[in-house]
């Protein structure tokens, strides 16, 4: 979180700080619920495959996103 906060602060300006920080942060929201998804979905399935092809395609848009974003 603290290098996070301090790119987030040079990349955006410190303006507009605040809600680009808040932004950013929104993936720790997300992944508190992952090991409770990623458990139901292997109790569900029996297996790691379906967990494994659904964080590829996580990376992939994550990957997507990042090469979209440019410099304000």
């Amino acid at each position: 979180p603290t290098m996070g906060a301090a790119v987030t602060k040079r990349f955006y300006g410190k303006e507009n700080y605040p809600v680009n920080f808040s932004i950013m942060n929104l993936n720790l929201l997300v992944a508190s619920f992952a090991s409770t998804a990623a458990g139901g979905i292997f109790d569900a399935t029996g297996s790691y495959t379906t967990i494994f092809v659904l964080l590829f395609g996580l990376i992939a848009a994550a990957l997507v996103g990042m090469l979209a974003i440019r410099r304000p």
